[in-house]
């Protein structure tokens, strides 16, 4: 199922500037950086076309690092690449599944892979930003949330009334609240610990065959110093709810994002997007780019190598 090839999709040359991930995997490398600034934030259905004519397919189970986390959209492009009945767990600190345009972007790509039939299910674990507050639901893909072919388990978030209807018994929520959006914060997981929460997950997840994205924003900042909010996540947690999903399905595809870059792009529409999309205390804000870059390849580093342990296993 995965493979044991390291592939880099190069849009912005975050990942060519980590000697030691190059090193000791050999990736690989895609040459995107024509398409970088245009494809940023968002995709067209030309350069859609373009990104698809160098995913060749005999590398469609690698695993396949993308850059930033603003070209989390290429994603819904390397699922395309699959036409058999899939399930994808996304880890990500935003939900991405806006139903506004832009029809790809980095904010609308999971409403983009659920067009297609062979997702039967989408479930995003982690998030925690203002993508979640009552008045962001509204643009979010609450029909599939509705038809269960979304599950959403945030890390931590204000109150909505958006029903979440499976909430594992095993975690104590006060009972006012219990059945919200607002219910499963990842401090009461951590209480009874990631592999009841994992169990139960499985258990949710219909097919046998899944795909997995990372975007590392979901991580706390001394494990990904990216373009977008510091997530929560501990590495070690992530590891571990890996481990329990390798261990329990065949997992076809992955894609890592979250490096950080600086935001180039083609159009001027995109640059004043980007202004006011882009969080102004980024986690990689201040940061000198020698600590950006040892950060996010040391994670890079245990993520591959966990990944392809546990193929070999």
């Amino acid at each position: 199922m995965l493979s044991d090839t390291i592939r880099i999709l190069n849009f912005d040359g975050s990942l060519l500037r980590q000697p030691a991930l190059l090193e000791r995997f050999h990736p690989v490398v895609v040459d995107c950086t024509a398409l970088g600034p245009s494809c940023r934030l968002w995709i067209n259905k030309k350069d859609a076309g373009r990104v698809s004519a160098l995913l060749t397919p005999e590398l469609r189970h690698s695993i396949t690092f993308t850059g930033s986390g603003d070209f989390h959209h290429i994603t819904a492009l390397l699922l395309e690449q699959f036409d058999e009945p899939i399930s994808v767990v996304v880890f990500d600190f935003h939900p991405d599944w806006d139903i506004l345009p832009p029809r790809c972007g980095c904010g609308s790509w999971v409403s983009a892979a659920l067009r297609r039939r062979a997702v039967r299910k989408m479930v995003l674990i982690g998030a925690g930003s203002d993508d979640l507050d009552s008045r962001a639901l509204l643009r979010g893909n609450l029909s599939a949330l509705a038809a269960d072919r979304v599950e959403l388990y945030p890390y931590a978030h204000r109150p909505s009334t958006v029903l979440c209807r499976r909430v594992p018994e095993n975690i104590s929520l006060h009972p006012r609240r219990r059945g919200l959006l607002t219910d499963i914060h990842w401090r009461e997981l951590r209480h009874v610990g990631v592999d009841p929460f994992m169990e139960y997950l499985i258990g949710r997840i219909p097919t046998r065959k899944i795909y997995i994205s990372i975007d590392k924003d979901c991580l706390a900042p001394e494990h990904a110093l990216t373009n977008w909010e510091p997530g929560r996540f501990g590495l070690d947690e992530l590891l571990r709810m890996l481990d329990l999903l390798q261990n329990n399905f065949d997992i076809i595809g992955l894609d890592i994002t979250g490096e950080y870059s600086p935001p180039v792009f083609a159009q001027r529409l995109k640059t004043w997007c980007s202004r006011v999309d882009h969080p102004r205390t980024y986690s990689a804000h201040a940061h000198p780019e020698a600590l950006i870059c040892r950060t996010n390849e040391q994670t890079n580093l245990r993520l591959a190598a966990q990944l392809l342990a546990c193929r070999g296993q």
